[in-house]
């Protein structure tokens, strides 16, 4: 993952709610899935490698963030240990073609947490957080974001 891109998802993290956190790390397990394909295209086995086992913790992240208080739990709990396994045998194998079955999964869960999304009104995870305001700063070749100083208080709650 670039700078631009770290920056870009803790921006959204620190503005996102419950639901967005999870939609968050699909996308970045999508993102890692191009890098994947694309270190693999260009023969760099340690770019993919390391793409790869970004894609393993972020599934971590969503087996721990799982209620089992609710059935579906557990089916999502199968879904994300396929996935690892698809992605544990890209590495092993040096083969891409797991790739694809990981990322036809995480797609589809993908479109039904957007859904879920959508009704989650419970706000922000990360309270007293920088707001940011995109386009009130900008120079000659770009439009850039402005946080506004919001006291000597300020600090992350979650």
């Amino acid at each position: 993952m670039t700078k631009e891109q770290i920056q870009t998802y803790t921006l959204r993290i620190t503005q996102a709610g419950k639901t967005e956190i999870i939609i968050i790390l699909y996308d970045m397990i999508l993102e890692d899935i191009k890098e994947a394909e694309n270190c693999y295209r260009n023969s760099d086995y340690n770019g993919f490698k390391k793409a790869c086992n970004h894609i393993t913790r972020c599934t971590a992240d969503l087996v721990e963030a799982l209620d089992f208080e609710y059935d579906i739990s557990y089916s999502l709990m199968s879904l994300y240990l396929y996935v690892n396994k698809e992605i544990t045998a890209a590495v092993i194998k040096n083969n891409s073609l797991s790739l694809k079955n990981a990322e036809f999964v995480i797609k589809n869960i993908r479109e039904a947490f957007v859904k879920v999304c959508e009704q989650d009104d419970s706000g922000p995870v990360m309270k007293n957080a920088q707001t940011v305001y995109a386009g009130l700063t900008y120079g000659k070749k770009n439009l850039a974001e402005d946080l506004r100083d919001q006291g000597s208080s300020r600090g992350f709650r979650v």
